[in-house]
């Protein structure tokens, strides 16, 4: 993703979401953090609030985000989520 976009950017609600997984065991959330900690991934704060109850909280917020900060792409890989982001008329990969 680093290579393909200029930024790539995540949700605070989204990285709550990774380092949960962390405590119960999975690495993967050890590359996240060392991809915001090296300036690769950046966080978003979002205001704008949707209401899709069939949606996680980190779904919600990555669709909030793109609509708030007018992002034509997002990447997602919950089903739900890709027919929300679809829509929504947002552009989505998975």
């Amino acid at each position: 993703l680093f290579d393909l976009f200029d930024g790539v950017f995540t949700t605070e609600s989204v990285l709550e979401e990774v380092m949960e997984g962390l405590a119960r065991g999975y690495a993967d959330a050890l590359v996240v953090k060392k991809q915001i900690n090296d300036g690769n991934l950046n966080l978003l704060t979002v205001t704008k609030r949707l209401d899709f109850e069939n949606l996680g909280k980190g779904e919600l917020s990555v669709l909030e985000a793109a609509l708030e900060h007018k992002f034509g792409q997002v990447v997602l890989d919950d089903f739900a989520a890709i027919k929300t982001a679809k829509y929504l008329n947002l552009y989505q990969n998975s």
